[in-house]
């Protein structure tokens, strides 16, 4: 969504206007990317964040922040 935003990551402001747009606080999001420059600049702007490596990696780290990954 970066052409939406008009801004691109790593950018904190392409975070805050992503949580702004759908009306979000970064405690109520996780955020997964496979560049962890990303992941870096997601989590400084308090967002949950997950480097993916790989699915089963991945799923891991949802299931130990709870959140169900079989739905």
């Amino acid at each position: 969504i970066s052409y939406e935003l008009g801004v691109r990551k790593p950018s904190g402001e392409f975070f805050a206007r992503a949580l702004k747009k759908f009306g979000l606080k970064p405690s109520e999001c996780v955020y997964i990317d496979d560049i962890e420059e990303n992941v870096l600049a997601a989590r400084e702007m308090g967002i949950v964040s997950i480097q993916y490596v790989t699915p089963d990696e991945t799923i891991a780290a949802l299931k130990e922040l709870g959140i169900d990954t079989e739905a």
